[in-house]
């Protein structure tokens, strides 16, 4: 299967297989990190309104780089090609349901391994089924899982060139929406933590502090 898999790949990317799965980890690494430590970073130090700005600024830069390397090469990096038309979605479907279902003989690492891949076998189903439910699912779904590189070279169906006017507003969007969600998620997370730090956290540690210094010799 892994062949069958590699050769179709390669024929709707125009790369093999592993180059694309490296790239795509890499992809990954640098998405997760500005998406999570980043953005509560940004949030603490910035608060949620100047937050918003100083990323969106950032993603916009991100993925314009992502964009001209895209256009540069010619290569579908992140193979959005394979996903562009509710035939291939199913077809990917299944790749996905044959990951999700692989098992080992010692039960433990099968759970184990299904702990690993629950999130984004999820977020595959959930990109998915989007793409399939239209353009405007696929837009606001590709917008908050993915970002406004990966939506505006959906939306292009291919194309490498330069952007035109209804790319740019594409883009433009997606990268409003998807700073949008990630200033309110973390906004919302990092408001919540900070009151039950203040609520549970603070006391608790001002008590251990308290019995450690009466404990001392």
């Amino acid at each position: 299967m892994l062949k069958r898999i590699n050769e179709k790949v390669k024929e709707h990317t125009g790369a093999p297989l592993w180059l694309l799965t490296v790239v795509r980890g890499l992809y990954q690494v640098v998405d997760w990190l500005f998406d999570n430590p980043l953005y509560v970073a940004a949030i603490v130090y910035f608060g949620p309104v100047k937050a918003f700005a100083v990323m969106t600024l950032a993603s916009a830069a991100l993925n314009s780089t992502y964009l001209l390397i895209h256009q540069k090469t010619g290569i579908d990096w992140l193979g959005i090609s394979a996903i562009k038309t509710a035939a291939l979605a199913t077809e990917e479907h299944s790749i996905i349901d044959h990951f999700w279902g692989k098992r080992f003989r010692f039960p433990p690492l099968t759970w184990i391994y299904r702990v690993i891949v629950a999130l984004p076998v999820a977020v595959a189903k959930i990109i998915l089924w989007a793409i399939n439910r239209g353009h405007g699912t696929a837009f606001v779904v590709l917008s908050i899982f993915q970002d406004s590189f990966v939506t505006t070279a959906y939306f292009r169906h291919g194309k490498t060139g330069p952007l035109d006017r209804s790319d740019w507003k594409i883009f433009l969007a997606s990268l409003v929406i998807s700073n949008i969600y990630w200033t309110v998620r973390w906004g919302v997370i990092v408001e919540i933590a900070i009151a039950l730090w203040k609520r549970f956290g603070a006391p608790l540690a001002e008590a251990a502090s308290s019995l450690f210094q009466y404990l001392a010799p």
